[in-house]
């Protein structure tokens, strides 16, 4: 999702994240774009309901797992 949603910058480098930043502060339509995309992320996966869901499903598949070996 890179430049889909945010940028991948590589660890430990200040200068790719300084240039990530100045890519954003030049591109007023980058923004706008990565803005909506994560906001309708946001609304579409993270709602109250979906979370409860999503905890729900989790714990209900770690009950069936069998139990591990020591």
């Amino acid at each position: 999702m890179d430049q889909k949603s945010g940028f991948l910058c590589q660890q430990d480098n200040v200068n790719d994240f300084v240039e990530k930043i100045k890519i954003l502060g030049r591109d007023k339509n980058l923004r706008q774009s990565m803005s909506l995309f994560n906001r309708e992320r946001i609304v579409e996966n993270f709602t109250l309901e979906k979370m409860a869901e999503n905890y729900l499903r989790l714990y209900k598949d770690v009950l069936r797992a069998p139990p591990v070996a020591p």
